[in-house]
């Protein structure tokens, strides 16, 4: 055999393998069930819902059609492309689910991050959040706008950071009079227009950042406890005895916590979703006067590091309120 005769043979050969490849139908079931799409040896293609092949036919339903059952010859449909295409088509689908299931996982965790941040800082006015700082603060009203002023605290001499301190002490039934809570100044630096404000208390660390020293303590039996506030905490808003330069919580009134007192007013309380604050509404109106918000830790043991405001309808806006963010 020649040369050229060679040549010749093995070109219908390859022609021969190539037909054949082209001619016959796969057998994996997998790829079988994947293959939406016959293209035909002239190029064009049947898009299929469902096909099988009966003998030396195709049957196929159309997508595009009726939904009648049709037919056209095996030999027709280029299975070695249609294969191709059902792999190529497999693969992606493979790598959009992968794109998919990234997606959803960032997704997830961006939700997660923000709802977080949203109890962190969880709105209480319209476009009016609380900061992600550890203190108290109070929902006020100044010319009808909402604004959150910070409530200052203090340990007294023991020069504890502000923010949410606690120092025990227990409540005695005969108490004397240094069991008093003394305050001092003759009036609260903070002025609060509402008679029934709503006040915030952190219940998880985070910036310490505090106005200056409002008040000190005067008793002897004082503890200093830990800086975070418990969700099992109590509070009671009572009535601050003004002085010549001085306030002071009674040792009656604080006989009085738990108990109904024209000097002590109850409040309710409820822990926001996600564990960071507590919400404190007094259960009636307050009138004109000083007052201090003081947490009850238990029975007869008060925190006597408590947060002082007055209540003033008539005075000026308080310094530092955080005001709504406006659009």
């Amino acid at each position: 055999m020649g040369r050229r005769e060679a040549i010749s043979l093995v070109a219908a050969l390859l022609l021969t393998a190539t037909s054949l490849a082209q001619t016959m139908p796969p057998t994996d079931p997998a790829l079988i069930a994947n293959i939406h799409r016959l293209i035909l040896t002239d190029g064009s293609y049947q898009q299929v819902r469902r096909w099988e092949i009966k003998g030396d036919r195709v049957r196929f339903i159309s997508a595009e059609r009726n939904g009648a059952w049709e037919e056209l010859p095996v030999v027709m449909v280029d299975w070695a492309a249609t294969e191709k295409f059902a792999h190529g088509r497999t693969e992606a689908g493979r790598e959009e689910s992968a794109v998919s299931a990234d997606a959803r996982a960032v997704d997830a965790e961006e939700a997660a991050e923000k709802a977080e941040m949203n109890a962190r800082t969880p709105q209480v006015a319209p476009r009016l959040n609380l900061p992600d700082r550890d203190g108290v603060w109070a929902l006020d009203y100044f010319r009808d706008k909402p604004e959150l002023v910070t409530l200052e605290q203090d340990g007294g001499d023991m020069n504890l950071p502000t923010g949410h301190n606690v120092q025990r002490a227990a409540i005695h039934p005969l108490a004397s009079r240094k069991e008093e809570v003394r305050l001092d100044g003759m009036g609260s630096k903070i002025h609060l227009h509402e008679s029934q404000p709503v006040f915030y208390v952190s219940l998880s660390g985070g910036d310490d950042a505090a106005g200056p020293d409002a008040m000190s303590v005067a008793t002897s039996n004082a503890k200093v406890g830990g800086a975070v506030s418990s969700p099992k905490s109590q509070y009671a808003i009572v009535e601050v005895d003004p002085r010549r330069d001085y306030r002071v919580i009674t040792n009656l009134t604080l006989n009085q916590l738990g108990q109904p007192s024209e000097n002590v007013t109850e409040t309710t309380t409820a822990v926001l979703p996600g564990g960071h604050w507590m919400k404190v509404v007094p259960k009636q109106k307050l009138t004109v006067g000083q007052y201090a918000l003081m947490e009850v830790l238990g029975p007869r043991e008060i925190n006597v590091s408590v947060w002082d405001f007055a209540i003033e309808p008539q005075s000026g806006d308080n310094a530092n309120a955080i005001l709504p963010i406006e659009r």
